[in-house]
Order: C-alpha cells, then structure tokens, then sequence
C-alpha cells in the first residue's frame, strides 16, 4: 500500500490547498468556510476506495477526521458529499490528474525536439479472445477449435489521454478483426495504435486522406522498395536508395533507422521506422504516416510502446474481472 506521506507528495505535484480550495469554489462544492477542507477529502477518498473495497460512508468519515485532525459530525459530514456539487469537484480533480499527472507519466508532454505533437487523441485498438462453454460453439464458433471450440472476440478501441474506452464489440472469434477497426473518417488529428493483425496500406492511405495519422507493427515479411534511408542523426544513407527492405542491415541495433518505402500498385510512400526487436531477435518494422520533419524515428517507437496500455486493459479484464473463467 502506498504510504501516506507518498500519497501527499503526488498529489501535491498538481494540487496544493489554494489550488483545490479554488476547484471547490469554482465547482459551488463549497461556498463558505467550512469544517470540509477539499485537500484532506480528496486525500481521504483515496486513500479510504484505494485500500478498502467495501468501504462505506461512516469509514470515509472516520478517516476524514483522522487525517484532518477536525472532529465533524456524521450528519454535517453526508450532508456535504451527497452533494452533486461534491461530484462536480472530484470531476473537476480527475480531469486535472488526466491532463497533467497522466499525461506526464506517459511521456507525452511534447517531442523530444520540444515541438508539439501533431495530433489531438491517442487511440489503442486492438482484440482479445476468450474461451466460453462448448455448447456455444454454433453460435460463436472458436479458430482453435480443439482446444477452444467456443470462443467470443472482444474488439477495443480505447482513448488513451481520457481513459476511456470508445469503442467496444462482443463476436465470435472467427470474425475478420479489421472490421472493427477504427473508421478512418472520424480520425482526424488522431493518432491511433495498431499491432500487426491490423496493418493494410489502403486503410492507411485513408487514414491520410482524412487527416489522421497511424502507427502500426507490419508482418517481418514485407519487402518494399527503399526510397530514402536515414540513421539515428537524419543523415541519408544512400547505399540502401532502391534496394528492397529485405536486404538491410541496421548500422547499430540500439538505434532505429528511418526509411521511405514504396509498393507497387500504390500511389504513395509509406514510412517505415526499421529496429531491433530483442525479443524475437530479428528486426521489425512499424508503418507510420506521421510526417519525418517534425516526428524523429525515436519518438516513433516511443509513442507505439504506449499500446501497451490497451494490453494491460485486456489483462485487467482476465485477472481482476475473471473473465478468463467464462468459459465455465
């Protein structure tokens, strides 16, 4: 459990006592000088919800008292958080935490060079599959269908500066995933997050076309031509000017290289950041529309690392909701 004067410290790195005593008044919570004091409440909440899960009323209370050191009664005390303005404060306080706390964390403050980022949004989308009761196998028939003859596909697409989830599907898991996919119409200045099983050079052109940019994990067996390649510093290297990607070799397996490519029967040039993935041990490919001169290749791989968070929703889901239990 995180210990109390930690839990003072973070949230002190955005809110201090004017700044949420100011919230409070702007949200109409508090209108005068009361025995509610917004930091040690805000406080409280989370350390009471974040260590208890059955707490109630009467320990938020208890609580109350003993990190403020102020005696108030029960009644005085509900009187003050049953209120919609109460609501409207902590909405206010989580909004601050997501635009700043959250968005720090991640890294996602500006470009490395100090630019802003060209986009507005950060969406993940990605799928998961879970195995349900055998019985179900005509309805929602599984790809493996010896060991999961049922199986359901959830299909995600979550905000990742908001949290939220924006869009959410339930089939069988044999339906194509790229059906769920994003509309390229309603991404504009979006960046959305894609693994390989997504990755289609029409739908990026799309995506272009109206003003959305894209990163994605392409399959290692892609082979287009080199245009232009560039090493970690920006400097061409013109040895690789139209061989096919196949045949690079990355100068320095700590550091990416950046490439524009083409394929026949496409009338565009693709950017490809090219790395080492230690992991399989070979080199790996992310596809991205996102423009050379103001986005570096590094920056590139640091945004596609954030997928990482629609993962962790996914294992979320498994762990804590036991979804991976349905099955029985």
């Amino acid at each position: 459990m995180m210990q109390f004067t930690e839990l003072t410290k973070k949230i002190n790195s955005i809110f201090n006592a004017q700044r949420l005593l100011n919230s409070a008044r702007d949200t109409q919570f508090l209108k005068r000088a009361r025995q509610i004091v917004p930091l040690e409440l805000l406080l409280t909440f989370i350390e009471t919800l974040g260590s208890q899960p059955k707490a109630n009323i009467a320990d938020i209370h208890r609580k109350y008292q003993a990190i403020s050191g102020m005696p108030i009664n029960y009644k005085p005390f509900h009187n003050q958080i049953k209120k919609k303005q109460c609501t409207d404060f902590f909405k206010d306080c989580f909004e601050k935490v997501l635009k700043e706390w959250v968005v720090q964390s991640l890294k996602l403050t500006s470009l490395s060079s100090g630019e802003n980022f060209p986009f507005e949004r950060i969406l993940l989308h990605d799928g998961c599959s879970f195995g349900i009761h055998s019985g179900l196998k005509e309805e929602f028939p599984g790809r493996f269908t010896t060991h999961t003859p049922a199986a359901v596909e959830l299909h995600v697409t979550m905000d990742l500066l908001c949290g939220s989830i924006d869009y959410f599907a339930l089939t069988a898991d044999t339906t194509s995933e790229r059906l769920h996919s994003p509309v390229p119409e309603y991404l504009n200045n979006t960046l959305t997050l894609e693994d390989a099983g997504y990755f289609d050079r029409a739908r990026m052109m799309e995506i272009e076309k109206h003003g959305g940019f894209v990163i994605g994990q392409s399959a290692c067996s892609i082979n287009p031509t080199i245009q232009h390649a560039y090493d970690y510093d920006g400097n061409e290297v013109e040895k690789w000017q139209d061989q096919k990607l196949k045949q690079l070799a990355l100068i320095n397996k700590n550091t990416p290289m950046d490439l524009m490519v083409r394929w026949p029967g496409y009338d565009m040039d693709f950017r490809v950041i090219a790395f080492w993935y230690k992991k399989k041990k070979r080199i790996g490919y992310l596809v991205t529309n996102l423009p050379k001169d103001c986005v570096p290749a590094c920056d590139i791989v640091g945004l596609y690392r954030l997928r990482w968070q629609i993962e962790l929703l996914f294992k979320e889901l498994k762990s804590y909701c036991n979804l991976k239990k349905i099955q029985h």
